[in-house]
């Protein structure tokens, strides 16, 4: 009987802390799409691809690496921690930012990821090389 009653307290509703959770991270989320819906129109590619999980990462690691098979890396457990390190460092690079930024985009994506797609910023082209041309064929420098 006192079994039955621990459980079902235990298993009623969602705790406060996932919920918190769940929140935190559709901010997230959003941050992030709102963001790169802003880099990718910087970039010359419609914003709407921001929106398409995988699709958005497959865009964003061809815009920012200037090569698609990265996303590779980030479907490999452990593996993707360094990759999405290393995305997150060419994408401050190809907006002429270094260290600080890709703090920044590492700790709080969800307000740095707008401000560089949002902002005044230039986009560079992938890891800051302005005559490097993307996986799409075209000069991504505007």
């Amino acid at each position: 009987m006192e079994l039955a009653v621990a459980l079902s307290r235990h298993s009623s509703g969602i705790s406060s802390f996932r919920l918190g959770e769940y929140i935190f991270g559709a901010l997230g989320y959003v941050g992030f799409c709102v963001g790169l819906w802003g880099i990718l129109r910087k970039a010359g590619r419609p914003g709407w691809h921001a929106i398409i999980p995988i699709w958005n990462l497959y865009v964003y690691c061809r815009v920012v690496r200037g090569t698609g098979w990265f996303l590779i890396l980030l479907l490999i457990p452990f593996v993707n921690l360094v990759a999405g390190l290393v995305l997150l460092y060419d994408l401050a690079r190809s907006f002429d930012r270094k260290w600080g930024w890709f703090i920044g985009l590492w700790l709080l994506p969800f307000v740095f990821f707008p401000v560089l797609g949002w902002g005044r910023l230039p986009f560079l082209g992938p890891a800051g090389d302005p005559s490097a041309r993307d996986a799409f064929g075209k000069i991504t420098r505007r």
